[in-house]
């Protein structure tokens, strides 16, 4: 591997400045960062952020279902062994 140098126009350069900071205040250096979404892109393992966002949505209403459904199960559980209790008394 060799080294060198690049210039690059950056369109959004807000983008650009959350960039350089995440990046130093995770105590990366910018060259390193950038190498590694070259290498990321190259690699085809960069996914596009609107893929990304609609993923985590669709990720985030399943987990409302799971939640919900398991409260649900809570409920039923609970109504059972009220149910149980009761039959047992019967019994009794």
């Amino acid at each position: 591997m060799t080294s060198g140098q690049a210039t690059a126009r950056i369109k959004n350069i807000e983008e650009w400045h959350k960039f350089k900071e995440n990046a130093e205040k995770n105590g990366i250096k910018i060259g390193e960062a950038l190498e590694q979404i070259l290498v990321a892109y190259n690699n085809n393992s960069l996914v596009d952020i609107k893929e990304y966002d609609d993923l985590q949505n669709e990720y985030n209403i399943l987990l409302k279902k799971v939640e919900t459904s398991e409260k649900k199960v809570i409920d039923i559980q609970e109504e059972n062994n009220i149910l149980e209790k009761k039959l047992s008394d019967l019994n009794n």
